[in-house]
């Protein structure tokens, strides 16, 4: 108890010696703008601990990264220079790792992002400029930052036995979990596609903001216009998700490489061609052909290393449960949308007809794509009759923007002034995981899904382990919101009814408990097996089988069924066992037949 006393004790001065050396840079802000700079410097303040940002109270909707694009480069440098001062000179860990993050989100404005997306059905572009074709069913870490502040997955679906396309992509934007589904929406809501740490999200003409500093806005597009179809993701340092479609999605990808390290199916952006299609730890072994573009090599090469990038590579890329973004339904699991014996037909741009090829060719370059680019547009419009996605530009907000002084600070906040509940986050230095993904229990993992030979939307769903099953009558409905991973089914709890769930967005599979011991009058109690077959039709289930109308003396008489009779109190008879023929009663009884049961 004292340790822990004295940790407590030396966490709490840490926290006050780093905003007493903080002081300055505030005090810079504030001489700038003296309400965007207390509200960026308790910004800065709460991202170096892992912390929900304060409201904005000024009529932009930046990122913290984005208000620091407006600040006057004087004012800039100057703090720049002092956090890097804190960093060289402070020796405590903690507060050395809260100036780390400081001084790399201020040092990012000098950086410039480089771009890596996955389009058409599908084909990657790394951060790097290499493009490939990735024709794979399942789950993908697209691209995952070393200092965990931001990660991207992308869900693949076969749509014929050598196309899929990408259907859902879910984010990690600074501990905030937000989700895009094209199809397959979780909980049944198909009103939006957006989802942020598990609830359903509706984004008009405004910017919606994250608790910890991260904007979505609507894509506008020709003209201006709000467009449902595509949004922009942008963390509070800086990366940016740009993500279109419906049933087939295009993702784009911005990062800085000068402040961080990156791994993924979009490279890990070292400007090295050679290694951006390389396995998660390995080497890919082909050498000169790993950098070359699709189709710049012969058939039979390329039929090679696309049966390598969908079987090694993908392999090496596909989430596990506990890494998991996605938000998942009744009894799924990544291995749901898995099926590892896909493609079937590996297929080059030489294989499509000569006239279908420049039909293509002349389609793609109206569009102005070009380069390296234009075989995989080719193969798109050829084969798949996807329209040409030409590379996305992403605008930079604080482009032409009159910042003036505020005089009367208003709150600029989500519609009703809502904020999404934050995810619970690791302290600085913890190496905890930053986002809880929403998981549900699954008798398998990854490595052990068998390969398949047909559509992966056609395989069974998982079973839950019958001693973990709920009864029909009590289903209980699993929130999708601030659950912690689950590696196995966790131990059944009999739900309480007078408690009813918040958020019915799913539900655990039906079943019923464990069978109890037998009692004087015992009733009907449906098991987890089957009850034995017989030759009369199944018993109607009720609270208790209707009285037989005979004197009370006289014992009830054996049924036909195998349900259990009532007997007097006095004469307690064990429940018959079910027999495959009738049983023979009193001639003076009558007896009860299936048809003559009914409720009491």
């Amino acid at each position: 108890m004292a340790f822990a006393c004295s940790l407590a004790v030396s966490g709490l001065r840490a926290q006050d010696q780093f905003s007493r050396d903080f002081e300055p840079i505030r005090q810079d802000l504030v001489a700038w703008d003296p309400v965007r700079g207390e509200w960026l410097s308790s910004s800065l303040k709460a991202m170096s601990n892992n912390e929900p940002i304060p409201d904005r109270n000024f009529p932009e909707s930046f990122t913290p990264f984005e208000m620091l694009k407006v600040v006057p480069q004087s004012t800039r440098m100057k703090i720049m220079s002092t956090a890097d001062s804190q960093l060289r000179n402070n020796r405590d860990s903690s507060t050395a790792t809260r100036w780390r993050e400081v001084s790399t989100t201020l040092n990012r404005q000098s950086c410039s992002p480089v771009m890596g997306r996955s389009y058409g059905d599908p084909h990657l572009s790394t951060f790097d400029g290499v493009t490939n074709s990735f024709q794979t069913v399942g789950e993908f870490i697209m691209v995952k930052s070393a200092s965990d502040n931001m990660e991207v997955q992308v869900r693949q679906k076969a749509q014929s036995d050598e196309i899929s396309v990408s259907t859902a992509v879910a984010m990690n934007v600074a501990g905030d979990r937000v989700c895009y589904y094209g199809t397959d929406f979780p909980d049944g809501n198909t009103t939006t596609p957006l989802r942020v740490n598990g609830e359903a999200v509706y984004i008009d003409d405004d910017t919606y903001f994250l608790p910890n500093g991260g904007t979505i806005s609507g894509d506008r597009g020709k003209g201006g216009a709000f467009s449902r179809s595509g949004y922009e993701i942008r963390w509070p340092s800086g990366e940016t998700v740009k993500v279109d479609g419906n049933s087939q999605l295009n993702i784009a990808v911005h990062v800085y490489p000068c402040s961080d390290r990156y791994s993924g199916i979009l490279g890990n952006a070292n400007n090295d061609r050679s290694d951006d299609f390389n396995p998660r730890g390995a080497m890919s072994g082909f050498g000169d052909v790993a950098s070359r573009d699709f189709g710049d090599i012969n058939d039979d090469m390329q039929r090679q290393y696309l049966a390598f990038l969908s079987k090694d590579f993908a392999m090496s890329w596909r989430i596990r449960q506990e890494e998991s973004l996605f938000d998942y339904g009744f009894n799924q699991s990544t291995f749901t949308f898995t099926d590892l014996s896909y493609p079937r037909v590996h297929r080059t741009i030489n294989d499509m007809p000569q006239n279908d090829r420049d039909r293509a060719r002349r389609e793609c370059e109206r569009a102005g794509i070009s380069g390296s680019d234009l075989n995989g547009c080719i193969y798109d419009v050829g084969y798949a009759r996807i329209p040409p996605s030409p590379r996305p530009v992403i605008a930079d907000n604080t482009t032409g923007r009159d910042i003036r002084p505020v005089t009367k600070p208003v709150p600029n906040v989500n519609p009703g002034g809502t904020r999404p509940k934050p995810v619970v986050r690791p302290a600085a230095g913890d190496n905890g995981k930053i986002n809880d993904p929403v998981v549900r229990p699954t008798a398998q993992t990854i490595d052990e899904v068998p390969a398949t030979t047909g559509s992966s939307t056609d395989k069974p769903a998982t079973r839950v382990p019958a001693d973990k099953e709920v009864p029909a009558d009590k289903e209980v409905a699993t929130p999708v919101k601030d659950v912690k991973p689950i590696r196995q089914a966790p131990a059944y709890e009999p739900p309480v009814e007078e408690e009813k769930p918040k958020r019915p967005l799913g539900t655990w599979s039906s079943g019923s408990t464990s069978t109890p011991a037998p009692t004087k009058n015992p009733e009907p109690v449906s098991t987890p097996t089957p009850a034995p077959r017989t030759t009369t039709p199944p018993p109607v289930k009720t609270p208790t089988p209707k009285p037989i109308s005979t004197p009370t003396s006289t014992p009830a008489p054996r049924t036909t069924t195998p349900a259990p009779v009532k007997t007097p109190a006095s004469t307690p008879v064990p429940a018959p066992k079910p027999v495959p023929t009738p049983v023979k009663t009193p001639a003076a009884s009558p007896v009860l037949t299936p048809g003559k049961i009914g409720r009491g």
